[in-house]
């Protein structure tokens, strides 16, 4: 009897803690805004599952006009499916969405009522992914709304970020990525473009902006400088002026046609194709500048309507050329590496550095510190190397024997290293 009374009261004070462990706690819901038209946020009956609460998920199907006191809230799914506005209660309101977020196609979702104080910022965080078909508004009044991108945002071709009459902000995080799907891309040209905010357009170093649209695509004259760049479109994407950034350019399909235009970026890897397939003849330079060394580039650099293409590196990154690339301009090696594993002679073909047909345009400049280094199976070229000052370094220590029949011109002490 004394054993059984001792269990129970174990038994009893075990529930007591974890009733004390998880009381005022509930599991996540799913609620669905009720009203045909607007109302507040805040009241019950206006939801299907009571009003949301941090971590819920939240649908809003139908068109209201106006759902007001919206407070500061971090829900884990936004989903509207319908037209709708939200403006907060005489304060600026903060919405994040941690997990998916959603405005489907031919819907508006406005956030604010023009008014400061009833703002709306939306934040989606490091964890969301989202997709936009439809339009965000950001209706501010005096003071700058934002949209915060931290996560995986997709904007289809249909899809807007837009401020309306107003002035409002779009910023994209470090841990950012915005998928363009515009023809028009980044633009700040009125009414084109996925984003129409005129306010600050921030992009944070280390955010990656991917045109990835279904139908050939621009870059748009506003394509950020800061972030990394990704081409993913079969159909190709041109660029739409002259472009000098410091992220990678990563070319995973599609073509990137640099038009009448110089390109100047920090890094340079992919499969993808550059080329200038539209645009008057003369001289073009491709530039790359990091300090970072990104995996090899397998696609082809190639004239395209240019007279030639000249390709010179700085920064002390690495740049490894691996495809059958056919520019016919000198390659400057300014600082860094630039890793080759084809090299032939003039007028022989592709190569990693080209297809150049007059001596003087096959020269190879290495500069400073800068290094050239073979890791083919094995080349014969009479391409000369034309080393510009102290400390550059040729190095073709790899299995592969390089042969260089066209003499290397000294301009200082530099280093061979087979």
């Amino acid at each position: 009897m004394k054993s059984f009374l001792r269990k129970s009261k174990i038994f009893a004070i075990t529930l007591l803690i974890v009733n004390l462990l998880f009381a005022g706690t509930a599991s996540a819901k799913t609620t669905t805004w009720n009203l045909a038209t607007g109302g507040l946020w805040t009241t019950a009956g206006n939801w299907n599952n009571g009003v949301p609460v941090a971590g819920d998920d939240v649908i809003i199907n139908s068109t209201s006009s106006a759902i007001t006191a919206v407070p500061n809230i971090s829900l884990a799914s936004l989903t509207i499916g319908g037209t709708c506005q939200l403006s907060g209660s005489g304060n600026p309101s903060l919405i994040t969405v941690t997990g998916t977020f959603s405005v489907s196609t031919g819907n508006v979702f406005t956030l604010g009522v023009g008014v400061s104080t009833n703002r709306v910022n939306i934040t989606l965080a490091s964890t969301g992914t989202g997709t936009i078909s439809g339009t965000v508004n950001l209706s501010t009044g005096t003071t700058n709304a934002i949209f915060t991108n931290a996560g995986d945002l997709t904007i289809s071709s249909t899809g807007v970020i837009d401020d309306i009459s107003d002035v409002s902000d779009f910023a994209l995080s470090a841990t950012g990525i915005l998928r363009i799907g515009s023809t028009s891309g980044i633009s700040t040209t009125a009414g084109t473009g996925n984003i129409r905010v005129t306010g600050t357009r921030t992009y944070t170093a280390g955010s990656e902006v991917i045109y990835n649209g279904s139908a050939a695509q621009v870059t748009g004259n506003a394509i950020p400088t800061t972030s990394d760049i990704t081409i993913d479109n079969a159909a190709g994407v041109s660029l739409t002026a002259a472009y000098t950034g410091t992220g990678t350019l990563t070319m995973t399909d599609g073509t990137l046609n640099m038009a009448n235009f110089n390109l100047s970026v920090g890094g340079l890897t992919g499969s993808g194709n550059l080329t200038h397939s539209s645009g008057a003849a003369g001289v073009r330079t491709l530039a790359v500048t990091g300090n970072s060394s990104p995996a090899a580039y397998t696609g082809v650099i190639s004239n395209g309507t240019a007279t030639s293409v000249l390709l010179t590196k700085s920064g002390n990154g690495t740049l490894t050329l691996n495809g059958l690339n056919t520019y016919t301009g000198t390659t400057t090696i300014g600082a860094g590496t630039i890793s080759i594993n084809t090299l032939q002679s003039v007028s022989g073909g592709a190569s990693s550095l080209g297809a150049p047909t007059t001596v003087a345009n096959g020269t190879i400049i290495p500069v400073d510190v800068a290094v050239l280094l073979y890791t083919g199976a094995g080349h014969s070229s009479n391409r000369i190397i034309q080393t510009e000052t102290d400390g550059s370094t040729i190095d073709a220590s790899g299995s592969g024997t390089l042969t260089l029949s066209g003499g290397i011109t000294a301009g200082g002490n530099n280093n061979l290293i087979i």
